[in-house]
């Protein structure tokens, strides 16, 4: 099963797909996205966000943004749920009052795009306090996943990521400026449309490096599962 294991890639979505998801997602830009801070945009109503304080917990515009993705993106939705249910062999919900996943739009200019913000994807506590319906038992598991839509051959894409240990613990690695993560971390590059799965135990970071003169658009599909008593629980 996936537990203790870092990246996964068992699944992917042609070439083709993902040059008409990101045709439709530029096509849709204007319209849908948001800016979050700097070069990144994002689709959708994100829980992470929420956690910042930078939006508040709005049912509509959640169910905005879920009726937006089952109207544009249903095959993605489907895909990425019947992954899901093969993987983790739990049922798979989607509940029209949290936010299905979504998607981000990175502008890169040329060079290096290095947000130096290591993190693990552990934020929930927006989703439970307003989300009461969700039992969350003692001893459940989360994991995190990123399908990269864009063209990699000229906009390389990935992230740094170092695991805890006894000796190197969560609070340690908080602790440590980024150099010295940067010199520890293991690279794992995202191929176009491969889904890539990460656990709640891998501190991570994002990178693009932009090997043309013109500025290039980083584009995913993002999105988490939470384990409930019902089965796992998309959000994002």
């Amino acid at each position: 099963m996936l537990k203790n294991k870092n990246y996964h890639e068992d699944a992917k979505i042609d070439r083709h797909q993902c040059e008409e998801i990101t045709r439709k997602l530029n096509a849709l830009t204007d319209e849908y996205a948001k800016t979050w801070w700097g070069p990144i945009q994002y689709f959708g109503y994100p829980v992470y966000i929420m956690n910042s304080g930078s939006l508040e917990w709005d049912i509509k515009k959640i169910k905005r943004h879920n009726l937006f993705m089952k109207e544009h993106f249903p095959e993605l939705l489907d895909w990425i749920k019947d992954f899901f249910e093969k993987k983790l062999e739990k049922p798979i919900l989607f509940d029209d009052e949290i936010p299905f996943p979504g998607f981000h739009r990175f502008t890169c200019k040329p060079g290096p795009l290095i947000t130096q913000n290591f993190h693990f994807d552990d934020y929930f506590q927006s989703l439970t306090e307003n989300a009461k319906h969700l039992i969350v038992p003692k001893d459940f598991s989360l994991y995190s996943f990123t399908v990269l839509l864009s063209d990699p051959s000229d906009l390389e894409s990935g992230v740094d990521w170092v695991a805890p240990t006894d000796v190197l613990t969560r609070e340690k690695l908080f602790n440590l400026p980024f150099l010295k993560l940067k010199l520890i971390s293991k690279k794992h590059i995202y191929n176009q449309g491969q889904l890539n799965l990460i656990g709640q135990d891998v501190f991570h970071n994002l990178f693009s490096i932009n090997k043309t003169d013109q500025t290039k658009y980083r584009i995913t599909l993002q999105g988490h599962l939470l384990e409930t008593s019902n089965g796992y629980v998309f959000y994002w």
